[in-house]
């Protein structure tokens, strides 16, 4: 071999060992992009958890989260066995599906409400993720979305149901009569109709009867003080 030839040998050499450190290097990268998604996705989900309030914490929706967050754990683990950041993880969410979070009983109002609202929009938009990648079955993502829905619509009715109040505490019952309307809408497609829906439609329907009895009484030309 002449001394030009032996010089492109080690240049090839070289350039291969360089190629294979660049290669183990992309894959190093590549692999610590997974576990920190992994890892900020599961930080998401607990974020989510913390400001969910204890009644809607039901355990079907606790089972689901919980086999989804193992999943994830599993993934991150397969990269970095003993990361700390991954220790604890395991002991939280079986406490998490276990436990059963105490509730005192109030009605989740104003922050604490926009609150919990986004906390379940955070919930089906990680379910959503977790759908793509597959990590538990469409029939139990189906199942828990569908226990999301009935939250959102329980909350939205709620927040209707006392936005009438105080309308009508002013004495603005159009307002009153819209905002009613508005939760009977939000829980429409719920199966049943339960006391809450009940006593909401007495009430709407009492307030349409004032309203029309006050314009038939305008019409009438009726003195004001006996309008």
């Amino acid at each position: 071999m002449t001394l030009s030839s032996w010089h492109v040998a080690v240049a090839l050499v070289g350039l291969l060992s360089l190629a294979a450190a660049w290669g183990l290097r992309a894959r190093s990268l590549r692999r610590n992009a997974r576990f920190a998604d992994e890892c900020r996705t599961l930080d998401r989900w607990w974020a989510a958890i913390d400001d969910l309030p204890a009644e809607l914490q039901t355990q079907p929706l606790r089972l689901t989260i919980g086999r989804i967050m193992y999943q994830r754990l599993k993934r991150a683990r397969r990269i970095h066995p003993d990361h700390p950041l991954l220790q604890d993880q395991p002991l939280r969410i079986a406490r998490f599906i276990g436990r059963v979070p105490r509730y005192d009983g109030r009605r989740v109002t104003g922050a604490a409400r926009e609150q919990a609202l986004a906390a379940l929009n955070e919930l089906k938009s990680l379910l959503a993720h977790s759908a793509r990648d597959r990590l538990v079955s469409g029939a139990d993502i189906a199942r828990c979305e569908h226990n999301i829905d009935h939250s959102l619509c329980t909350l939205e009715f709620q927040h209707y149901r006392q936005a009438a109040l105080q309308a009508e505490y002013l004495d603005r019952l159009p307002q009153a009569i819209d905002c009613l309307e508005a939760a009977l809408r939000s829980v429409r497609h719920l199966d049943g109709a339960g006391a809450d829906q009940r006593d909401v439609a007495r009430r709407l329907e009492a307030l349409r009867a004032r309203v029309h009895g006050s314009t038939e009484r305008q019409a009438s030309g009726l003195p004001a003080h006996l309008r």
